[in-house]
């Protein structure tokens, strides 16, 4: 079977991690890729794991990883040659996907005004890395700094060290991933309204609209001007963290607060009866801490982690075994669900890699063709030039112009972060999401944990929790939520009971209008309701619906409870993320895994539209969110593949093996004020060298012959570490940002999340925007949609939605109640606006 977007070509420019990762999803999905390159070829072909660590430019497991099923034509575009080719291939396709740094394409003679004044119809995505406008358009950046001065690199690590980053390319995986999203956006926009236009695309953008919560702490800040803190080392609440066990370790979160279920993972052993391990706040009081530790550790030395995990599982405890990249390779689990795949190349041999991000059965992810050869299909695509060029499509200059999803309804079923974060992906691009709320049962974790906290309890919280607005509860505290109410721009809310047979018939009648279904709970929530994808195929025959479950609907761990961070500790990113030197209990919990599954559920439910659309087949589709995150940790799995290596963590410096690259102090205060700053500097040629050496004002030291060279210099990085860590102490951050992008040095401020709103590129690119919510709370700054487009603009249209704020519409206008009905749904408390009084 084809995959849904097999009729698309798509002209792809980029190069590196962000801007191929995007379009290796289309191209696995089923779009024909035509990757150009200049004769030097994609960067990421001199970069490793290369077999035996020898260098060799078709033979990089970076570049593999990122750029299956594209064919590679070689075109010099600096020459009339190459220019004339590309205009001629700009005549065959639906989109062109670039990124290089503002201005280059029209330096060319190639740029926007030309590409659409041939093809009006035709969109170009331009994936940079601050964007196309604003005063840090043509700054560079890459996974480090980009993720310093934009992600949520800050509050990750321990407040005795620098901040540390993810593993790998990961932060750039997640943008590429978002990137996605705005492709084919782009394209159902250009083919349902004949709209050409030129999306700015900006990595930052897409960093500070949630890579691994960056969402969360500037409205934090607004709310109530807490800030997130580094945790000094060694202090963790009771059961929430990562724990050693007999052979490695597992993690737990809030295991406390359901001591039954704890209680029932240990096997009911009597010190666990103690009623003072129930009281209120047990878990947080540091005069129990020795105590429980001695007790749980010596029940976790007796077993290993799998046997540990498997008594959490059983005992419905959120946990997950930190496993490495051999172990993962060789889970059963995954086996048996076929998640690994594997194919031959040319140079590299036969190559196993992970495989697809998520299941799509009526049009599936397909490994067609290994990553290209550089140039290996010039022939064969110039060739097809002259029989396939598209007429242009003609606009309705009368016709209202739309966003690229207006028309389409989703009905949002989702909790925490990674549904609402696909959801409000959807909202924004313009179709109407209607989040079903139950009043009776508050979903845990997103619209905050309690629906009434006291304001005591709110000061005793981390800001994420408790950082509510002028840190007061408010009228109706669970529309405020600091955590999670950035995800509900631009949705509806209704509330209905789907507990009880008359609140399922409504809810049937709801999705008898809708298009997309999206849902991440427990895997046997929507069983126990009764919303099967047959029951919901009876109510609309063509319906799609999505399923997020943690690691698969089959397989030995498909009942597992899992957040995010369960989800980084079993696919291998915990250990291979923080401190070299320290045991991974001193990693900060992270939730990057949420970022990816949210912006490739929106896509896949985009997809499946498409495919229904020329079909009438809707289908059920399985986003299994461990195996999704995989491409976070792609380095890591090809070394693994192509070496046998299993890689272990690094801290801030780069998994090719640049130097130096790191993190180091300027100007600041205190780290417990979260006043401490920080500038992440990277170089990865010799020349970025030089240009470093001559801003620290040419020292002895650093003219020696030996750190000419990049070998040289990895061989002695913690020395040069110490040696500009130095330098950079006599600076302030943002001076010396710009002091050295200016020499050519890749480099950024570590940004704590109270700063961010005032940075001047985020001013610029307006990546916060003033919002009132309901009950006249604010107006207070939420980060805005990170999606440019020129044609057909995406903005907020509507502030983060209130409990049951749209029951009207959707009870008289989509479902069609009668009055007499409405004033009986009153009754029975379905039609509400706040939680009932029993849920504390």
């Amino acid at each position: 079977m084809a995959g849904p977007l097999a009729d698309l070509r798509i002209l792809d420019l980029t190069e590196y991690i962000a801007g191929p990762y995007a379009t290796k999803l289309l191209a696995d999905f089923g779009a024909e890729v035509i990757k150009i390159e200049s004769p030097r070829g994609d960067i990421a072909r001199d970069l490793g794991p290369f077999p035996g660590d020898v260098p060799h430019r078709e033979k990089s497991g970076t570049f593999f990883y990122f750029n299956t099923n594209k064919r590679s034509v070689v075109l010099d575009l600096k020459t009339p040659e190459g220019r004339v080719a590309f205009l001629s291939l700009v005549d065959t396709v639906d989109a062109v996907v670039e990124g290089f740094q503002p201005g280059t394409l029209d330096s060319l003679g190639i740029g926007w005004e030309v590409i659409h004044a041939r093809r009006p119809d035709l969109p170009l995505i331009s994936i940079t890395n601050f964007g196309q406008t604003g005063p840090y358009r043509n700054y560079t950046a890459n996974e480090l700094t980009m993720y310093a001065y934009a992600g949520e690199m800050y509050t990750m690590g321990i407040r005795e060290r620098a901040p540390v980053t993810m593993y790998g390319t990961a932060a750039l995986v997640e943008s590429g991933s978002a990137a996605a999203c705005a492709i084919y956006a782009a394209i159902r926009a250009s083919q349902e309204q004949a709209i050409g236009q030129h999306v700015d695309f900006a990595i930052s953008d897409s960093h500070f609209g949630g890579a691994d919560r960056r969402h969360v702490g500037p409205i934090v800040y607004e709310f109530s001007k807490r800030r997130t803190t580094r945790p000094p080392m060694g202090t963790r609440p009771i059961l929430s963290g990562v724990y050693p066990c007999a052979d490695g370790y597992v993690e737990f979160t809030g295991a406390g607060t359901r001591w039954d279920r704890f209680q029932a993972m240990l096997g009911d052993p009597e010190w666990a009866a103690d009623p003072k391990w129930r009281q209120p706040g047990a878990m947080m009081n540091p005069d129990l801490k020795d105590e429980f530790d001695a007790l749980f550790y010596g029940w976790l030395y007796e077993h290993t982690k799998r046997e540990v995990w498997a008594k959490a599982r059983e005992a419905r405890v959120l946990c997950g075994p930190l496993f490495s990249i051999d172990e993962l390779s060789a889970d059963e689990h995954f086996r048996s669900r076929g998640f690994w795949e594997r194919i031959s190349h040319p140079e590299l041999g036969e190559v196993e890699t992970p495989g697809r991000p998520l299941a799509m059965p009526d049009c599936p992810w397909e490994l067609r063709r290994p990553a290209p050869l550089l140039g290996q299909h010039n022939a064969e695509v110039l060739a097809e030039v002259a029989g396939s060029v598209k007429a242009p499509r003609q606009r309705d200059s009368a016709a209202t112009v739309r966003l690229p999803l207006e028309g389409m309804r989703v009905i949002d079923l989702c909790v925490v972060w990674a549904g609402p974060f696909s959801t409000m992906l959807l909202a924004d691009l313009g179709a109407e999401v209607i989040k079903v709320e139950n009043p009776f049962l508050m979903q845990p974790m997103t619209r905050g944990s309690i629906a009434r906290p006291s304001k005591e309890l709110l000061g005793r919280l981390a800001p994420a929790a408790g950082g509510y607005p002028n840190n007061e509860p408010g009228p109706r505290a669970w529309n405020y939520n600091p955590t999670f109410v950035s995800l509900y721009r631009n949705k509806k809310s209704v509330t209905m009971d789907l507990r009880t047979k008359e609140g399922l018939e409504l809810f049937g009648r709801l999705v008898a209008t809708a298009d997309v279904v999206i849902e991440n709970n427990a895997t046997e929530t929507m069983e126990k309701l009764g919303i099967t994808y047959e029951w919901l195929k009876e109510r609309k025959p063509d319906i799609v619906m999505m399923r997020i479950p943690a690691y698969g609907s089959a397989g030995e761990y498909a009942q597992a409870r899992a957040l995010g961070v369960h989800l980084e500790s079993v696919m291998g990113h915990t250990l291979l993320r923080g401190y070299p030197d320290l045991d991974p209990s001193n990693n900060t919990a992270i939730f990057s895994g949420d970022y990816v599954a949210g912006t490739q559920t929106a896509l896949a439910a985009m997809m499946a539209i498409r495919h229904r659309d020329r079909t009438g087949r809707g289908q059920k589709i399985e986003l299994a969110q461990a195996e999704n995150a995989s491409a976070m940790m792609s380095h890591a799995f090809m070394d693994y593949s192509i070496n046998g290596r299993v890689q272990e963590r690094r801290g801030n410096r780069s998994v090719f093996d640049f130097a130096p690259w790191g993190v180091y102090p300027t100007i600041g205060g205190s780290a417990e004020a979260a006043e401490d700053h920080w500038i992440a500097i990277t170089v990865s040629t010799d020349d970025e060298w030089k240009a470093l050496v001559h801003e620290m004002g040419d020292p002895a030291w650093a003219n020696d012959p030996a750190l000419a060279t990049n070998a040289g210099r990895l061989a002695c990085h913690d020395e040069l570490d110490q040696r500009i860590s130095l330098w950079t102490a006599g600076f302030e951050d943002y001076d010396l940002f710009h002091r050295l992008q200016a020499a050519g040095v890749t480099a950024a401020p570590v940004v704590e999340a109270s700063r961010a709103h005032d940075d001047p590129q985020v001013i610029d690119r307006g990546s916060y925007q003033s919002q009132t919510l309901f009950d006249g709370i604010g107006p207070y700054r939420f980060t805005t949609p990170f999606f440019h487009f020129p044609e057909t603009p995406i903005t907020v249209r509507n502030p983060p939605v209130a409990l049951g704020q749209h029951n009207d519409y959707v009870y008289r206008e989509v479902i069609g109640v009668t009055e007499e009905e409405y004033d009986h749904y009153k009754e029975l408390g379905y039609v509400a606006m706040d939680f009932v009084a029993s849920i504390p």
